[in-house]
């Protein structure tokens, strides 16, 4: 991932946002990080274990907030993402009769969320709104029917967000468009 070109993207992706939208308030913007402490939380939570992906995005950009982009994007910040999974909300993900820990690095604005199994670098899965039990998203629940991966990793996934938005193409990663 080049993640200067990726912050250039999204940066340009805001701006486009508020110019389609007519929003200009600063609702739609990417806050740069203010320096290595801003990975501290993230760190602190998922040890050795946070993706190299998401270590490099998270160096640069501290959270990502589009309210105004398809149905919202929201992507971080380093200390939302552990503090979602300290809560547990979800700290896992029950697939197939497996648990996987994961790593929510995104939500929408109408409740669907993107999570990162850790400690792998990818795939990224859409967990549209399912029931969440004992810290678990219940991929194989019915609510879930649209659970899957959707990116093969996580600079794929910020990279098509910002290529998207600037084009302004509809949303690649629409948990209930299957094409």
């Amino acid at each position: 991932m080049n993640i200067d070109r990726v912050v250039s993207r999204l940066q340009q992706a805001a701006r486009v946002v508020v110019e389609e939208t007519a929003q200009a308030g600063g609702k739609n913007e990417v806050t740069l990080a203010s320096g290595p402490a801003t990975l501290d939380g993230l760190r602190a939570e998922f040890q050795e274990r946070v993706p190299p992906e998401v270590t490099e995005f998270f160096s640069a950009v501290d959270e990502v907030h589009l309210p105004d982009l398809w149905n919202g994007y929201f992507i971080g910040s380093p200390q939302q993402i552990a503090d979602v999974h300290r809560a547990r909300r979800p700290q896992f993900v029950k697939h197939a009769g497996k648990l996987h820990d994961v790593m929510i690095v995104a939500t929408t604005g109408n409740g669907v969320r993107y999570a990162i199994p850790v400690p792998e670098d990818g795939p990224v899965w859409v967990l549209p709104p399912a029931p969440i039990v004992d810290g678990a998203y219940q991929a194989d629940d019915a609510e879930a029917l649209v659970f899957r991966v959707i990116a093969p990793h996580f600079g794929f996934f910020v990279e098509q967000i910002a290529t998207y938005a600037i084009v302004e193409d509809g949303d690649p990663f629409d948990p209930y468009r299957f094409s």
